[in-house]
């Protein structure tokens, strides 16, 4: 399960996921599946209306004793409207 302090994401369109994480272009994840580095990933930020779509490649993924999966991703072809969004998005979760 995702930290209480997380953005829900749509990953590929079907798995779930959530940020938690977010460092510049660096975003860490919780996932209920993994992904191999350098995989292309599309991530749908539910929590904002209307949703946001990111672009990112899979940095790698390592399963956590729950059974889910801590992924890093780095963000691909951000433009600026949708880096806004999402710092603005992860801004008002962690005043919380």
């Amino acid at each position: 399960m995702p930290p209480a302090a997380s953005l829900p994401v749509l990953i590929n369109g079907a798995a779930p996921g959530a940020i938690v994480q977010l460092e510049g272009l660096l975003l860490q994840l919780w996932s209920a599946k993994p992904f191999p580095p350098g995989q292309p990933l599309q991530l749908r930020v539910t929590a904002l209306e209307p949703a946001l779509q990111l672009e990112g490649r899979s940095l790698g993924s390592k399963r956590s004793p729950d059974g889910t999966y801590a992924l890093r991703l780095r963000l691909i072809n951000l433009q600026k409207p949708s880096r806004e969004a999402l710092e603005r998005a992860w801004a008002s979760i962690e005043r919380g």
